[in-house]
């Protein structure tokens, strides 16, 4: 009997992309009052554990807070991509990303905001090989949904609010300022721009907070005195570079990567090469004392 062979061919299968679009100006505004939101939460949580005595460094409390909402976000990406885009963009770029500022406790965390996501919505996570990329566009007015207009309206409202209250009230005004500087934050640089295995943008904002920080802290050190300096100069640090730089993308970002150690490793060394530069040189050669209490 004579056998007939049949050539096969390997189907390679390619995931599923759906392209989700949105109106850029949405995307800034969410991003405004959820980035004061995470501001205040990070604030709040380092002033409650930050005594004499405290049992862990009184950051850990926030980034874990920070994970948590991420690796929720994550695990129900696609579910909350699909519900309202710009509620997704909001929670991990502007939330989570302004909490967290410890990659041991971050990753718990993380797996922790998953593992809590499958408890309280086991029904809608996404079908494997589902891929969705969003793509921004200019905005056109009547085609604006009535949870657009609501981002519109707590954006340029939350943003109007805090000047306001910065430029009015006198108590606290480093919070306050925090919480104006808060929503400047690195849109053009994207977490995958460059290399699928080196998260230039994560990294690029990353080391650019890291040296405004170490200039900040060597102004509060010593160069400046008066009160409404050193409260800007405070509020850059807890704003600014609390946005500019995250740990939780800096963690997904490590994770399940074949070139993690060489980015972790790469973005350690490096910041810690910048403070050295900023602050390390001039604080061993001459002495910092530090003039601004925050």
């Amino acid at each position: 009997m004579d056998k007939s062979t049949t050539a096969t061919e390997e189907k390679k299968e390619f995931p599923q992309i759906i392209y989700l679009t949105e109106y850029r100006i949405i995307i800034l505004s969410i991003l405004i009052p959820f980035s004061i939101i995470g501001v205040l939460i990070r604030i709040g949580l380092n002033k409650l554990h930050q005594y004499p005595g405290a049992p862990v460094d009184y950051l850990v409390y926030p980034q874990f807070v920070g994970c948590v909402i991420m690796g929720f976000c994550l695990e129900r990406k696609d579910f909350i991509m699909e519900s309202y885009l710009p509620l997704y963009i909001g929670l991990k770029t502007g939330l989570c990303a302004k909490i967290g500022i410890i990659i041991g406790m971050s990753i718990i965390g993380l797996k922790f905001g998953e593992h809590f996501a499958d408890l309280i919505m086991p029904n809608q996570k996404a079908p494997a090989g589902l891929k969705q990329q969003i793509i921004l566009k200019s905005p056109k007015f009547k085609d604006l949904l009535f949870l657009d207009w609501i981002c519109l309206f707590f954006g340029i409202s939350s943003m109007i609010l805090v000047i306001f209250l910065a430029t009015f009230i006198k108590v606290n005004r480093n919070i306050l300022f925090a919480t104006v500087f808060a929503p400047w934050y690195l849109s053009r640089l994207d977490n995958n721009f460059g290399s699928s295995t080196f998260p230039i943008g994560t990294f690029s904002a990353n080391m650019l907070g890291t040296l405004i920080l170490g200039l900040l802290f060597f102004l509060s050190n010593g160069i400046i005195h008066s009160n409404l300096k050193c409260e800007i100069v405070t509020g850059l640090m807890d704003g600014l570079c609390g946005c500019l730089t995250t740990i939780s993308t800096f963690t997904i970002s490590t994770l399940n990567r074949r070139h993690a150690y060489i980015y972790a490793t790469i973005s350690i060394v490096v910041g810690q090469v910048i403070m050295i530069f900023t602050v390390g040189i001039y604080h061993w050669s001459v002495g910092l004392t530090k003039t601004c209490s925050s």
